[in-house]
């Protein structure tokens, strides 16, 4: 148990990583989130914590006295999936200095990052790391620099990287962080998963947009994917599963690409389905249900696809409660 652990979650999404981590007996005291559908769920799931919108003018004063900031700004700035990606010359990218402002404010015993991998390892944002630098110079060292995959604890491949910086003068224990060692694979998509029927025209303008973009047609999309390298080698004899609009693939032995409003479908049976709210939401880690607060379902897909998968948060922050019981 965490319980000593209190966080406040910067760009927290819906909460799916502070779902985790309150799993893992942490509490989420404060949270900053500019999208209101997303603020709409924070509040609901987390009634005793503070609710904030605009990271750009939150103080340290404001945060509600944590002993950790769970950092997880907005990755498009980062994503290589993004060909106009900037970086830090990003508004959103632009963040991360308002979270070290933050950690310069508050001190905190703990700084969590959690971003996409290309944050440090692509050339177009190779300044990011001269970035987290500062926090080094702020009296932190960094004790926890890994790229999680989530097919580990789920069946899908999203990767993240995490970066665990602890306070200089804080007492730490030397504990290993374990990943499970099967990777989880599903053999048949769970019907409450398949949503309404997808019309034969939407799947026309769908191949047509493929092709317009040199990608191959639409009975083929498993092999383009695996072309850019999107799924493991173990998963090649099978179609590829590509859910909601962050493209993250899964080892199910069904098709599934994306529509143009980042709501995946699935083939079924001779038949195209829409990926069902309850889906994303499994697939994320998350108990059915958990976005039914924010509104439509066009909403709750996306909430879902901009979060932490939720058993990789649990992990690291029982690693990180680990760590601090020296």
């Amino acid at each position: 148990m965490n319980a000593r652990i209190r966080f406040a979650s910067l760009a927290a999404g819906a909460g799916l990583g502070s779902y985790g981590a309150e799993l893992s007996g942490a509490q989420c005291v404060s949270t900053v989130e500019i999208d209101d559908a997303r603020r709409k769920c924070l509040a609901f799931h987390y009634p005793t914590a503070r609710h904030l919108a605009d990271l750009r003018t939150v103080c340290g004063r404001d945060l509600c006295d944590p002993n950790l900031l769970f950092v997880s700004t907005p990755c498009p700035s980062f994503s290589v999936g993004n060909r106009m990606a900037e970086g830090l010359n990003d508004d959103r990218g632009a963040l991360l200095f308002e979270a070290i402002r933050l950690v310069d404010e508050v001190r905190p015993e703990v700084v969590l990052i959690e971003n996409v991998p290309a944050m440090l390892y692509s050339t177009r944002v190779k300044d990011v790391e001269t970035c987290l630098n500062l926090i080094e110079g702020l009296g932190y060292h960094l004790i926890f620099r890994e790229t999680l995959s989530s097919q580990n604890w789920l069946a899908q491949s999203r990767k993240r990287l995490f970066l665990v910086y602890v306070r200089k003068d804080r007492p730490v224990n030397r504990v290993a962080f374990r990943v499970p060692s099967s990777v989880v694979n599903l053999s048949s998509v769970p019907q409450n998963w398949l949503g309404d029927v997808v019309k034969p025209e939407t799947l026309s303008n769908l191949r047509n947009r493929i092709n317009r973009h040199g990608k191959p047609g639409f009975e083929h999309l498993a092999d383009s994917f695996i072309g850019v390298g999107k799924v493991p080698d173990s998963w090649r004899s099978k179609p590829i599963f590509h859910c909601n609009h962050s493209n993250s693939s899964f080892g199910i032995g069904h098709m599934v690409t994306l529509t143009k409003t980042g709501r995946a479908i699935v083939r079924w049976d001779g038949q195209v389905h829409k990926l069902s709210v309850t889906a994303h939401e499994e697939l994320m880690g998350l108990p059915a249900g958990f976005t039914a607060c924010i509104g439509s379902d066009a909403q709750r897909r996306h909430a879902c696809g901009d979060g932490i998968v939720v058993p990789v948060a649990q992990a690291v922050f029982d690693w990180i409660g680990k760590v601090l019981s020296a």
